[in-house]
């Protein structure tokens, strides 16, 4: 763009101020006076008030006003209205539903009543725990030598050995360390 495109630019928008009356008032009485001296200026003048007139014609025109809007609203409600009613689906009513849950619910807890009863009636001393209670406290010996003690794999055999010879009779035992010697 150069010097007179800009120029000529800048004198435009000066001049849709003036037709606006965008501008302070002592450049406004310069433009008046050059209005009163230039033809050029004048007929500039008048082609942008003809422009704005020409604009503001076709932009209310063009504008629909509010009887528009109500009128398409009406007619999209309307629509829509008609659409919904063919589209209505109906479901059938599941009447055994909220039977069948109360049966299932009344089952469950018969259930659930019938565990909790059993177990309450079983007898102390036949609850796993308390058999386990009960042997350990009448024969503490035998419960300390049923618990695993920590050795190695070798020293666990030769006393299971020294047990079974231990309970064999005399002449099997004598027999044994004769094939062994």
């Amino acid at each position: 763009m150069n010097q007179d495109e800009r120029n000529q630019r800048k004198r435009g928008e000066l001049w849709v101020d003036y037709l606006e009356n965008d501008i302070e008032a002592p450049l406004k009485k310069d433009l008046d006076l050059v209005l009163t001296n230039s033809t050029h200026e004048q007929k500039t003048l008048k082609d942008l008030k003809t422009t704005k007139a020409l604009i503001k014609a076709t932009v209310s025109a063009a504008e629909p006003n509010d009887a528009f809007f109500d009128k398409l609203h009406a007619g999209i409600m309307s629509n829509l209205d008609k659409k919904v009613e063919d589209n209505v689906v109906v479901l059938p009513q599941r009447r055994w539903a909220p039977v069948a849950a109360a049966v299932a619910v009344v089952i469950l807890g018969a259930v659930i009543w019938s565990s909790l009863r059993q177990q309450g009636h079983v007898p102390a001393g036949e609850r796993s725990g308390d058999v386990l209670i009960s042997e350990s406290a009448s024969d503490l010996e035998a419960f300390s030598d049923s618990l695993i003690n920590v050795q190695s794999e070798s020293d666990f055999f030769i006393e299971v050995a020294a047990q079974k010879i231990d309970s064999l009779p005399q002449a099997e035992t004598n027999s044994l360390f004769d094939d062994i010697r």
